[in-house]
């Protein structure tokens, strides 16, 4: 296990590769797939329509203001990503799973954002490139 600071402050203890990912954040499961983590995701909302065979091939989980904890316990997350503007505290809170919280407020909690998640899924060097890509726009 290892430990993270999510981006609201919170100790969070995750698996060192995590492989059975939930994204509960339509932006954060577009970022996922671009870190080539498609088939470590297993759930994802309803509103996680990109790329747009996410609908079908993963389980969804709800919305990301309701979300469905049972079928979220039936998916036995090594960890889930929740967002502090789209998720409800204290469903995200009733989680007995490893959760990072993100909280984009700026371009820099953005780009620290994608390091960070490179970093915890083991794929830095790849959200290294995403951010090389988005610095020289």
């Amino acid at each position: 296990m290892k430990t993270y600071i999510d981006q609201i402050g919170r100790v969070v203890r995750i698996k060192e590769f995590p492989e059975r990912i939930i994204s509960l954040v339509p932006s954060i499961t577009e970022l996922l797939v671009d870190l080539g983590l498609e088939d470590r995701l297993v759930g994802v909302t309803k509103f996680c329509v990109h790329p747009s065979s996410l609908i079908s091939e993963k389980v969804l989980i709800g919305g990301t203001k309701n979300i469905e904890s049972t079928t979220i316990a039936s998916l036995q997350p090594d960890l889930i990503i929740a967002s502090k503007e789209e998720n409800v505290k204290d469903q995200i809170d009733a989680l007995p799973f490893p959760t990072w919280v993100s909280d984009v407020s700026s371009f820099a909690n953005a780009i620290n954002m994608i390091s960070s998640i490179g970093e915890i899924t083991a794929t830095s060097k790849r959200a290294k490139m995403i951010i090389d890509s988005i610095a020289l726009h």
